[in-house]
């Protein structure tokens, strides 16, 4: 399954109530249903999980996000978001994880993250504040 970011958009197939009612194979290996363009659920017995099958310039598959908190329209949405990271040159992947690694950044210096860091000091010191 490999989508070309410069063909017209792919063909939908699936629907919500399709999705509902996914499941794997009896003997419990995993079943893909595809909506066309490289998108799929990947059904397994512990879940459903989104997918995306792309070639950058090898053969490679992006994690969209979990079913039922990532919907048939959202998973759609980053799907469409991908292809056009691939249109511009640029891999969907490494993208993802350029953005989860500067939210973590953002995240070491939210106020929580400070105010915990006073607070472990403070238990740790024993409440002695003048070091």
């Amino acid at each position: 399954m490999t989508a070309n970011p410069d063909t017209k958009p792919c063909k939908r197939k699936l629907t919500d109530s399709l999705l509902r009612v996914a499941k794997p194979y009896k003997d419990g290996k995993p079943r893909n249903y595809s909506d066309g363009g490289g998108l799929y659920l990947h059904v397994i017995p512990s879940g459903k999980f989104w997918r995306y099958n792309y070639r950058f310039p090898k053969q490679k598959t992006l994690s969209i996000g979990k079913y039922p908190a990532i919907t048939l329209k959202l998973a759609r949405e980053r799907h469409e978001e991908a292809r056009a990271l691939l249109a511009r040159g640029i891999d969907p992947s490494t993208y993802k994880r350029e953005l989860q690694a500067a939210n973590a950044d953002s995240d070491a210096n939210s106020f929580e993250a400070i105010a915990r860091e006073w607070l472990f000091f403070i238990r740790v010191s024993g409440g002695n504040c003048q070091q």
